[in-house]
């Protein structure tokens, strides 16, 4: 949490003092999100401060009434329906139309006690789980044709070390099939929360066992994973190889599920953004993004050096565009820090993956790390169906067959998950650089190494 200020008001606290005060109108009122992300926006305050209905008061008392006019006329046609608390963001909600370049710069023009009440105002916008394409694979076959595993030297590397639980590893995806077998031990559990229907742990989240679901408001516990990406990830990550044609992930680390994606593998920037602050309050050791979008935000980046901050390492995909991301930035990968890695996809061959009249990976030197296994990497599936095709007995069983998916999204687990093998837990965050993990022969010229 952020230090409390003793000297100043804090800017937040003399906003919320007033709105949250005006029954009658229902200003800023927190509240459910029934609207799409171009009715809402995501504001930075400074010293972001939670407090109780007395402290409110003693600030809503020292302001005089035009103070509190003003205030009103600003944030009148918003309400708080989200909030990064540690990060210092407020999601806030139009109430009759989509956000206009005028409430935009009405915003961040706001003053309260002479400073800028918002360091900057943005608007929400969409992301996209960065995949290109899903092919059923067969049992036996599938399996023995996990060629990541031998390509990044995975099992020379389990030799010496096969990872460790107590590494935790966070998935800001489409959800976990937390039910597959091949992912049964490779859960975090939460101590502090039983499914009981009640916060134990007091987070905001109810009944988050083995993570939360902030595509929705509020956010719960409900890890569904109604597209199959997020589960995909998962398993070439930590896959356990439980099943007798089981998925063996890279590292028998511990994941932290957390969904910001829905059944089309698009969500909302703001809903990464708080699934990122509930990993890291969790304590993750390292964060993979499977999403991403062209769109600048300060907020993300307010974010991804918050992870930054706490020694966290943040791998994220460079897209399925066949972009170069140093003249065309992609995000969140472009945000250069000390604990990020942008990583492309590359080909059981060695090279850059690349399909001639259909998507390819994104690839930059100055942006872009590392090329890791991303073309048709075989691993776990959501149960049920798949393209329409109803699911075998021995489908419905296993919670899914593999799977065989192509994307720029699949080589950033397996190299995350290689290095949570190879290092020990201790030294972990002592490691800031990916160029001696276990990797593929990478995409010389196209990646940084």
């Amino acid at each position: 949490m952020l230090r409390r200020e003793t000297t100043r008001y804090s800017r937040l606290s003399v906003i919320l003092s007033v709105i949250l005060t005006i029954n009658s109108r229902q200003v800023f009122s927190y509240g459910k999100a029934t609207k799409p992300p171009s009715r809402r926006l995501i504001v930075n305050v400074p010293n972001f401060q939670k407090e109780t209905e007395t402290e409110a008061a003693s600030r809503r008392n020292k302001l005089s009434p035009t103070e509190i006019d003003s205030i009103e006329s600003f944030v009148a046609p918003f309400r708080i329906i989200g909030e990064a608390s540690i990060l210092g963001l407020l999601l806030l909600e139009a109430s009759e139309s989509e956000v206009a370049n005028g409430d935009l710069q009405r915003l961040s023009e706001m003053e309260i006690n002479g400073s800028k009440a918002f360091e900057f105002v943005e608007e929400d916008s969409l992301i996209y789980a960065e995949r290109q394409r899903l092919l059923a694979s067969e049992g036996e076959a599938a399996v023995n044709s996990q060629w990541p595993l031998e390509d990044t030297r995975a099992r020379e590397a389990w030799l010496t070390t096969r990872g460790s639980t107590r590494i935790l590893v966070g998935l800001v995806d489409t959800g976990l099939d937390v039910t597959h077998p091949d992912l049964a031990g490779a859960l975090w559990r939460n101590p502090l929360e039983t499914a009981n229907g009640r916060d134990d742990d007091g987070n905001g989240v109810v009944d988050d066992i083995h993570g939360a679901n902030f595509d929705m408001f509020p956010p719960s516990g409900d890890l569904e994973d109604t597209d199959g990406h997020g589960t995909h990830v998962a398993g070439i990550i930590a896959g356990r190889g439980n099943a007798p044609d089981g998925i063996r992930g890279m590292a028998r680390v511990s994941l932290v599920g957390c969904k910001a994606l829905g059944s089309l593998g698009r969500g909302s920037l703001s809903s990464a953004i708080r699934c990122m602050e509930y990993l890291l309050e969790a304590g993750v050791d390292a964060i993979v993004a499977s999403w991403g979008t062209y769109s600048l935000s300060r907020a993300m980046e307010v974010t991804v050096r918050a992870a930054e901050k706490q020694g966290v390492v943040f791998v994220s995909a460079a897209g399925n565009e066949g972009s170069n991301n140093d003249v065309r930035p992609h995000f969140p990968s472009g945000f250069r820090t000390s604990t990020s890695i942008a990583v492309a996809a590359s080909t059981e061959l060695g090279g850059l993956w690349t399909e001639p009249g259909a998507s390819s990976s994104n690839f930059g030197l100055g942006t872009v790390d590392i090329a890791a296994p991303g073309a048709r990497v075989v691993s776990t599936y959501k149960g049920g169906t798949t393209a329409g095709r109803p699911a075998s007995p021995l489908e419905a069983i296993r919670g899914g067959r593999p799977r065989s998916w192509t994307a720029s999204s699949l080589a950033r687990p397996a190299q995350t998950a290689s290095w949570g093998a190879s290092s020990p837990a201790a030294s972990w965050m002592r490691r800031p650089r990916c160029d001696t993990w276990p990797t593929s022969s990478g995409a010389p010229g196209r990646t940084a190494s």
